[in-house]
């Protein structure tokens, strides 16, 4: 895991991006216009978009792995997260879901990626479009707390 600062949270996905962030700490260029992946959530209480006019990719039809999660059948991380979506028979759905991110990002639009508490489908969502854009400069934010993509974390500073 990498964070940009205490504002903005952010998180390697593809092993390249991984690779390079183990040794050289991350700042955002000012002058390269990059798209903006955001994940948050729907319910009231819930941080609002600090996006202009975004994509929005709807996670929260997919199968909710709060009561799996929280009776400690899967780990709470993006990895086992997609994968227990996809054990559940909505793979399409998921791919769906992912397609339509990828679509906006390759258009060069901001992308928001919502489901109901922004904390598990939408999040193992954006960890999915992010490592399918591997060689894509994406800056992803979280407006509510970080999933892990697995249970070993790294943090670079």
């Amino acid at each position: 895991m990498c964070s940009g600062g205490e504002d903005e949270r952010f998180i390697c996905i593809s092993e390249v991006c991984a690779r390079y962030f183990r040794t050289h700490s991350y700042r955002r260029p000012t002058n390269i216009e990059m798209p903006i992946v955001e994940v948050g959530g729907l319910d009231s209480g819930r941080k609002p978009s600090r996006l202009e006019k975004p994509v929005t990719v709807h996670a929260h039809h997919l199968i909710n792995p709060w009561r799996a999660i929280k009776k400690r059948e899967i780990d709470n991380t993006t990895n086992a997260i997609e994968a227990w979506i996809r054990a559940r028979g909505h793979a399409k759905k998921f791919d769906k879901v992912v397609n339509v991110a990828i679509k906006a990002l390759r258009e060069n639009k901001h992308v928001r990626i919502v489901c109901r508490a922004g904390r598990h489908r939408s999040q193992a969502v954006a960890r999915c479009v992010v490592s399918q854009l591997p060689h894509m400069m994406i800056e992803l934010n979280f407006l509510e707390e970080v999933t892990p993509v697995s249970t070993v974390a790294q943090s670079v500073s």
